[in-house]
């Protein structure tokens, strides 16, 4: 059939140890391991997150109300992140659902478009009424550096 196509490289691994993304905030390095691939299930529950989806009365699928940012966010990062460096009284903070909605604001944001950038996939792949396929990522481990912007103080 002629060119071989390794697994790793279009599959989703709960073993693999994913990628490594720094978010700078404060002055500080944040590392943080994240997903090499979304798979399909990653990504029909970022859509459902964020995106209520209804029929018409011709029985056609259309957007209820607006997308909800947010809890796009939220999912991407439930979703895609595998590690985080955060500890409390020396003990590991768990990545949970409510432990991820407490994650400062700035630092959110970063890890959600590291997440999108990392794993090759753009906010407008995730789109539900469109299924891109999508190049496979390189199985390098690597490290990108992304820059959080401090809130304005008045």
């Amino acid at each position: 059939m002629g060119e071989e196509f390794e697994f790793e490289d279009y599959f989703s691994d709960d073993g693999d140890p994913g990628v490594v993304v720094e978010v700078e905030r404060d002055g500080r390095k944040i590392p943080f391991r994240v997903k090499r691939h979304l798979n399909l299930g990653d990504r029909q529950r970022i859509r459902a997150a964020g995106i209520k989806v209804g029929l018409d009365e011709n029985g056609k699928a259309e957007m209820i109300g607006e997308p909800d940012e947010a809890a796009f966010g939220h999912e991407v990062v439930l979703v895609g992140l595998k590690h985080w460096p955060f500890v409390r009284d020396g003990k590991p903070i768990p990545i949970t659902s409510e432990t991820v909605a407490k994650l400062d604001g700035g630092v959110a944001d970063q890890l959600v478009a590291r997440i999108l950038t990392a794993t090759k996939y753009a906010p407008e792949q995730l789109d539900p009424f469109v299924m891109p396929s999508a190049a496979a990522s390189s199985s390098e481990t690597q490290v990108e550096r992304v820059t959080a912007t401090e809130p304005s103080k008045k």
